[in-house]
């Protein structure tokens, strides 16, 4: 290609030759700045002195430019493997570029623009401000105007943005002439793709699809600007479009894209290299000293020139080879920049600022066998006594360490406090509302310990910390509490494979408007809300106000994910961010704090990238040793008033690794073992603390072996040494209590005469409600597992009846959302209206009661339930003034407000067409109330209980972000959000946008029920969050007969018959089972299980009992489920 091309042009080949094989050098004259290949020099802005697959990338950028312009007069696309491309494009274009990140989810209103529902009067009001950007937009572009003519301008652009098209990246970036990189183009569909065909084209131009033609070609508006009388649309000078793609992205564009696009290639970095030069023949010696250099040069720049820091880089980085432990280009940044901030920050020599950089950016993330012998083999002599010891060793002389984290005075004058570890001698200064004293609430092992140095030392170096670990590691917890003895506002985030990019970042929002108009607003999500904040802080006091900590980060789908870690590696300095769609806004640094289980135990849909682990202090946390563990369970048990501590305490942590073996080999899944966590010691206490009277047998049983069936429960205890508890057990009324034994009991709603109480259960079923009132009692989530038809459901919506628990049930399906479960965005017009209609037509049905009115029973049915209906109303009202007339005192004024209230309805609808708001779902309502909540059949939908997670916790939260403002419910004296009160003050319209939120206490009796008919169908970390029960099927023929006379006993049919019908039904169905072993149901995935012969019982008992309605039922039941076999 290279001849043919030197022929073209009647160069020579070598020449040519020697011109491709080059490698570009940066070289400085007294003229400037110059980058060479061959014998072409161009020149450059500033200094260029990277390593060498860099400087030969922005060779090839600086071409595409002209003689006196380093900015690209091509559209450029550069595609890689690569971690630089977008640094190569941001190093030569001005700092007034803008850069978008793209996702699968990108739609082309995110990068043009769309119209803007909204009403003149609140245009009106938005004037000021759209003066004020146009001035400063202009401004920023170089624009100068004679005098006089800015004013006409910026009237003219107004009078033409009355029509509101909202303009997004790519317009403003293209009108404005302001440089734009576009990250991962490769990523949106295609169709999203081609709207910017018009763009590469020449002469470029920009398309809408919208009517919007007289804005962007009227040419009293930007003539000036761009000095043409032409119509086409504006696309400035100063403009140019430039790509970053991966080699595997560049194949999924289509050709016709491409072509548009003057595409370069970017060559990877090389570290995968021996700095040994014994171990090399002559031949390979150059190749390893460019190798050598690049790693040095790319050191150099980030360190500025600290070459002792980079010698002590280096020595690491051998050693580290030696042991087998290769370092990606990513993380070989990563250790720089953490090195340099901990010598600059820190005022750390060299050697320690590079261990300690050398742990926590690369060796954090091995196994902990390789990271104890790495540690030991190279960093032992870099990194302080006291972490290596907390590094390399199983602490056994004290399991239990003291707090790692102190508060110093510091040396500034300014009463500035600071928090420093004692491991690492890292510190951090904390503000003013720091809550230090809730570092006590840890049980600082080993492993809290490291967690808690990585943290402050990622903090220290802005970087972002991931912990992986196993559930119930402690993840989240000891995050959440070094954050707010910061006194950080920490915001979390709950992501499930339900979140949406609008959960986390915003959406807009059509609001009706008082005016009768409407409006669309966008409505923060947390993220946004934390980047407004942000705004706020004052850098000099050397620590952010503002901390995310996301949770179950993989959970993410792909789309969300991708969106997720842009927003994460942004999040470490001043900057401004473009949302998703396209909107800016401008922050300070945050700090990030993320956390994930392992794909086997989270049932996880996303990997982080490879790009998002090498730039982040990503720490894979080992599992809880023996050591760690039993001195947690000393910590967790200390309260059990027992003569022998240790005695107990073995028999709980051998009940508790007896059940994780258990797990795994009932399952056949090897990382099964891990879902019995630290979460069951916790529930141990708090089953001690609310249920004294049990004893610590009883204990044991109800936490670990009730989780298995009967059979494997009994193989648990006996090995643990603990009798089972046996015999039938009576639900008795005592005392104004439902009583099951003298340990466990719940309250009655009435007064109910003391005794033993019919309440239709089997023997089985009533072993397992006892269960469920000792979580009730302790206030845990329950979650009930069986076969289908062993009487899940049929308990807990009988143990509600009989405590008079008001019940909301949600039927899982695979169509199940979340808004069946929290709530969806619904039509309706303003709240306050909403509200004082129905007070209105409370006031109007008590009137009319009072006056005797006939309608009112018919308006009572409708206006005075809990939860009214507009419509319902509209209806009864329109009823009763139609088909009721009497002659009353007061009867003139009643049915004048009627009409009166009718109109406004009516207007009150029309209006709703036009404005959202977030209607609440059972759930909500539930913990709004104190009632109880069956999410009923999840397997057919687990991934929308994960959601849920911190709604499950020991200290329950649950953020809605899909409203106007958010709802964020929790439980009595537990915040959700850390708050900052730093002495800030926010104005209306920040206020408006970031401090709106509406916290609800959630309310007592407040109870969850989950029931899943396959354990395993959840993830072990929504396991280890509840209250796990397993629900024995009936099998046995008495156990039949028994389930078969509690269900035929519910129905009114059963006082007239006697209970042969129930024993006929269940030796039918006990004889079938028998005999069917070899038959084929009709439905794969069907069973044919007890729930048979619970429809059948219930079939019969609807309706009157005769042979010809019996034999129809059994059919129905117990034959037509299996295929047809002529044989």
């Amino acid at each position: 290609m290279i001849e043919k091309t030197a022929d073209l042009f009647g160069e020579s080949h070598e020449e040519a030759l020697y011109f491709a094989k080059s490698r570009t050098i940066y070289k400085e004259t007294n003229q400037g700045y110059y980058l060479v290949r061959g014998h072409i020099a161009m020149k450059i802005d500033k200094e260029a002195n990277f390593a060498q697959p860099l400087k030969d990338i922005l060779f090839w950028l600086r071409w595409t430019g002209t003689p006196d312009n380093q900015i690209p007069c091509e559209s450029v696309l550069l595609v890689g493997p690569t971690c630089y491309k977008a640094t190569a494009l941001e190093f030569l274009l001005p700092l007034n570029r803008n850069v978008y990140n793209m996702t699968r989810e990108t739609q082309v209103s995110e990068l043009i623009g769309s119209t803007i529902l909204s009403t003149p009067s609140r245009f009106d009001d938005s004037i000021q401000i759209i003066n004020t950007s146009i001035i400063d937009a202009l401004s920023r572009i170089g624009f100068q105007s004679r005098q006089g003519d800015e004013d006409q301008l910026v009237k003219d652009i107004t009078e033409a943005l009355l029509i509101q098209i909202q303009q997004y990246i790519i317009t403003l970036s293209a009108i404005l002439g302001i440089p734009l990189i576009l990250k991962s183009i490769h990523l949106p569909p295609a169709s999203v793709l081609e709207r910017l065909n018009s763009l590469l084209e020449d002469p470029r131009s920009l398309v809408f699809s919208e009517d919007t033609q007289q804005v962007f070609n009227n040419e009293n508006i930007l003539s000036q600007v761009n000095k043409s009388e032409s119509h086409s649309a504006p696309i400035s000078n100063g403009f140019c479009l430039c790509a970053t793609a991966s080699e595997i992205g560049k194949m999924s564009m289509s050709k016709p894209l491409l072509a548009r696009f003057t595409c370069i290639y970017a060559n990877p970095y090389n570290v995968e290299i021996a700095y040994n030069h014994l171990l090399l023949d002559k031949q390979n010696e150059n190749q390893l000293d460019q190798q050598e250099n690049d790693l040095i040069m790319i050191a150099k720049k980030i360190t500025k020139n600290n070459e002792e820091l980079i010698q002590i880089i280096k020595d690491i980085h051998i050693c580290m080879i030696g042991a087998q432990k290769k370092i990606n280009i990513i993380e070989y940044i990563r250790w720089c920049r953490t090195a340099t901030h901990l010598c600059k920050n820190q005022l750390f020599k060299p050697d320690k600022a590079a261990g300690i950089a050398a742990l926590r950016t690369i060796l954090d993330s091995l196994p902990d066998n390789d990271r104890r012998r790495i540690t030991k083999e190279v960093l032992q002599r870099y990194i302080p006594d006291k972490l290596s010891y907390i590094v390399m060793t199983d602490t056994k002389d004290q399991p239990v360490q003291e707090c790692p984290l102190e508060l110093v005075e510091g040396q500034s004058n300014n009463n500035e406090k600071l928090m420093i570890s004692t491991m690492s001698g890292i510190s951090i200064p904390v503000h003013h509302n720091a809550q230090i004293e809730i570092l006590n609430s840890l049980i600082w092992t080993r492993s809290a310990v490291d967690m808690a140095d990585a943290i402050l030392t990622s903090i220290a170096a802005q970087a972002i910390t991931i912990f992986e670990g196993q559930p119930g590691r402690g993840k989240t917890a000891i995050s959440k509490t070094i954050l707010e003895a910061l006194g950080l506002r920490c915001t979390r985030i709950n992501l499930s494979p339900t979140a949406t990019i609008e959960d986390l970042f915003g959406r807009d929002m059509p609001q009706a408007s008082s005016e009768g108009g409407f409006v669309t607003q966008f409505v923060d999500g947390p993220l946004t809300a934390a980047m407004r904040l942000s705004q706020l802080d004052n850098p000099d006091l050397g620590l952010p106000t503002q901390a995310i900590l996301i949770d179950e980060i993989n959970l993410a789908p792909p789309h969300l994910l991708e969106a997720l870690e842009t927003f994460m590696l942004e999040m470490g300095k001043e900057d401004r961010f473009f949302l998703p769609n396209g909107k800016e806004v401008n922050h300070m640094p945050i700090i990030i704090i993320a956390t994930l289980n392992s794909a086997a135990l989270s049932k996880s849909r996303s990997q982080l990238s490879p790009k998002l682990q090498g730039a982040s202090h990503f720490f894979q946390l080992p599992q809880l040793s023996q050591i760690e563990l039993s001195a947690l369970a000393k910590e967790f048990l200390i309260d059990f008033e027992q003569n022998d501590d240790i005695g107990i305490q073995k028999k709980i942590i051998k009940a508790h690794h007896y059940a994780a073996e258990l797990l795994q080999r009932e399952t056949g899944i090897a990382s099964e073992r891990d879902s019995i966590t630290l979460r069951e010691l916790l529930r141990l206490q708090l089953f001690h603390q609310k249920c004294p009277k049990l004893s610590t047998d009883q204990l044991i049983e109800i936490v670990y072996a009730t989780q298995f069936n009967l059979q494997k429960a009994e193989q648990l205890l006996k090995q643990v040494g603990v009798e089972q508890t046996k015999g039938d057990i009576i639900p008795l009324a005592e005392n104004g209590n439902l009583k099951f034994n003298n340990q466990v009991y719940l309250p009655l709603p009435n007064i109910i005469s003391d005794g033993p109480l019919n309440i239709p259960f089997t023997a089985e079923q009533r072993r397992v409600a006892s269960l469920i009132a000792v979580g009730v009692m302790a206030q845990r989530p329950v979650a009930l597992f069986g076969e289908s038809g062993a009487g899940k459901t049929h308990i807990i919506r009988t143990l509600a009846k009989t405590l008079g628990k008001q019940l909301g049930i949600v039927q899982f399906n695979t169509e199940t959302d979340s808004s069946a479960i929290i709530g969806a965005l619904e039509l309706l017009g303003d709240s306050n209206q909403e509200q004082f209609i129905y007070k209105t037509a409370k006031d109007i049905t008590n009137n009319a009661i009072d006056l005797g009115y006939i309608g009112s029973i018919q308006l009572a049915s409708t206006a005075l339930v809990e939860q009214p209906d507009i419509d319902d109303i509209l209806q009864s009202l329109k009823n009763i003034t139609t088909n009721h007339h009497q002659n009353l005192i007061g009867i003139e004024k009643l049915e004048s407000d009627i009409k009166q209230l009718i109109e406004k309805i009516i207007n009150f609808q029309k209006q709703s067409a036009r404005n959202f708001v977030f209607k609440e779902g059972i759930l909500l309502r539930m913990m709004r109330s104190g009632g109880w909540i069956l999410l009923d059949g999840v397997e057919s939908a687990p991934h929308e209980v994960e959601r849920l997670m911190s709604l499950l916790e020991e200290q329950p939260t649950l953020a809605i972000y899909e409203g106007v403002k958010p709802l964020i419910f929790h439980a009595p004296g537990v915040t959700r959000d850390g708050t900052f009160s730093a002495q800030i003050q926010l104005d209306e319209k920040e206020e408006s946008k970031t401090a709106e939120k509406e916290n609800i206490e959630i309310a007592e009796g407040f109870q969850i029920f989950i029931t899943c008919s396959d354990l395993t169908k959840l993830s072990p970390a929504l396991r280890s969050r509840c209250f796990c029960l397993q629900l024995e099927s009936a099998k046995k023929a008495d156990q039949l007969k028994e389930l078969t006379s509690c269900v035929f006993d519910q129905s009114e049919t059963a006082q007239y018959y006697s209970n042969p019908f129930s024993h006929i039904l269940a030796d039918i169905f006990f004889d079938i089972r028998t005999k069917i072993e070899t038959r084929k149901l009709l439905f794969s995935k069907d069973t044919f299980s007890p729930h048979r012969i619970v429809n059948s019982a219930f079939g019969i008992g609807s309706e009157q009992i005769t042979a010809q309605n019996l034999a129809s039922s059994i059919i129905m039941s117990f034959v037509r489920c299996f295929s047809f076999d002529p044989s």
